[in-house]
């Protein structure tokens, strides 16, 4: 079986955004991204439907909590702006042991 980090990233994008459910073990290689992975991340989040932004965000949050490995802190702190306050409610659940004070502004902003 092919490892996980040798599929291309487009791929597993297509994966995450397309498949009937969030493949969880996809949603591992949205941690620790490389700047270029996040722009095109960026890109084709916004047209991601909502509710499967919200399922990201959740399986991210509930990962967070489960494995201190995995830091997927700039998507949280960009999902802290989206359109849908379900997805930014999901966003500050995984921000639980941020340790940056980058994203307080926008947590106040919210408040």
């Amino acid at each position: 079986m092919e490892n996980e980090n040798e599929v291309p990233f487009a791929d597993v994008l297509e994966q995450l955004f397309t498949q009937e459910t969030v493949p969880v073990h996809q949603v591992y290689r949205l941690s620790d991204l490389t700047a270029d992975e996040f722009d095109v991340l960026m890109v084709r989040w916004a047209s991601v439907p909502t509710d499967r932004r919200l399922a990201i965000m959740r399986h991210m949050a509930d990962l967070t909590e489960d494995n201190f490995a995995v830091d997927f802190g700039p998507l949280f702190q960009h999902a802290l702006q989206d359109p849908s306050p379900l997805v930014r409610v999901a966003a500050l659940d995984g921000l639980w042991d941020e340790t940056s004070i980058k994203p307080v502004a926008t947590i106040v902003t919210l408040l």
